[in-house]
């Protein structure tokens, strides 16, 4: 018996759906384990997540804080490079983000670099092709995980990089970096020397978003991922002001904006399983090239 294509993904489709529901209660109990065990304290410890819920401007965030300068993780970033034998031009590879989690190691992680289907804007990307797993894709930005190739190229001059020195230092300057360990191409400029971007203050759509930021000192890293579920008046989304403001809040001098909408994911490990820990802004998580996460030494 031969099944048609549109059959395949319907099935496809439908068995994403009941693996990934947003109900299942043990995936919630493992979330709030987590978030508790790492819940910040007056010590500040070296890794915390908590949750920030803005009623007046309607978002939820997730934030992630990281000590630097503490030997115990490391933030490091993973690509899955587009197969060997495709037959479409792509520098990239779509995958669940928790199997890219799991094969990277991170124990939390979050999406990156923005992507477009080959020959396609990243707008144009929108549709189901960007779903299926495999599928290969070109990378909007630099990219170059530890030790590996370069990816992309950089989407502007003056756009934000985020990289690790060879000294184990970590920067977000707008230059890019001649020897890095590994960097990643932000899409747009948040918060500059302390300040909100001007071009940000423009920008008051609300989406998913995913960002981060680094503290004055070059201390604190700070990731902050907010969902969107326009079902639900707590998770709207954030507007790049939102956003900006609440990284200065938390602590970043510089923050810069990544790949969001659809793509916007936040991966835990818990023991030897991954779990999504924000719901999709659709009814199925989107599979992405890029993670950067935080894993343990």
């Amino acid at each position: 018996m031969r099944l048609s294509l549109s059959t395949l993904l319907i099935a496809y489709f439908g068995l994403g759906l009941a693996l990934s529901s947003w109900d299942d209660s043990s995936r919630q109990n493992s979330i709030r384990e987590l978030r508790s065990k790492l819940a910040p304290t007056e010590d500040h410890k070296p890794l915390s997540w908590w949750t920030k819920v803005d009623p007046k401007h309607g978002y939820r965030a997730e934030i992630i804080r990281l000590d630097l300068h503490d030997p115990t993780y490391e933030i490091d970033l993973w690509v899955n490079p587009a197969y060997t034998n495709s037959s479409t031009l792509g520098d990239g590879r779509l995958e669940p983000a928790t199997s890219t989690a799991r094969v990277a190691d991170f124990n939390l992680s979050v999406n990156a670099t923005p992507f477009a289907l080959p020959g396609k804007t990243p707008l144009k990307s929108e549709t189901w092709r960007s779903y299926i797993p495999g599928s290969p894709v070109q990378l909007r930005g630099l990219t170059m995980p530890r030790g590996g190739p370069i990816y992309g190229e950089q989407v502007a001059p003056n756009f934000p990089i985020l990289w690790q020195d060879i000294n184990g230092e970590y920067w977000l300057t707008d230059k890019i970096p001649q020897r890095a360990q590994w960097m990643l191409n932000g899409f747009s400029w948040l918060v500059s020397d302390g300040k909100i971007d001007r071009k940000t203050e423009a920008d008051l759509r609300k989406a998913a978003r995913t960002a981060v930021g680094i503290s004055k000192d070059k201390k604190w890293l700070y990731i902050v991922v907010v969902p969107q579920n326009n079902s639900n008046p707590r998770n709207l989304g954030a507007s790049l002001p939102n956003l900006a403001n609440l990284l200065i809040k938390i602590g970043a001098h510089n923050a810069a904006n990544l790949d969001g909408g659809s793509s916007t994911t936040f991966v835990i490990k818990d023991g030897s399983s991954y779990e999504c820990a924000i719901e999709p802004k659709r009814w199925l998580s989107r599979p992405i090239p890029v993670m950067l996460g935080i894993r343990e030494r």
